[in-house]
């Protein structure tokens, strides 16, 4: 369950980056833009998952990752 909900986790991430990278294109911004507009979606989207973990105490996988990382 723990790595099922690290892959969704993952794609969520992915593709809020890559929504934000495709509106970047359909600006034609310079490179370093587009990169700095990639990472802010990015960045959203983990604090929308953070923020969502500190609300409700779900995903588990914070956990998983923790204990793996204690070791």
């Amino acid at each position: 369950m723990n790595i099922l909900l690290s892959i969704i986790v993952f794609f969520i991430l992915f593709f809020a980056s890559e929504l934000a990278y495709r509106f970047s294109l359909s600006m034609s911004w310079p490179i370093t833009l587009r990169v700095v507009i990639t990472l802010l979606g990015f960045s959203i989207a983990v604090v929308i998952i953070y923020g969502f973990y500190m609300v409700t105490g779900f995903p588990v996988w914070m956990d998983w990752v923790e204990r793996r990382f204690d070791n």
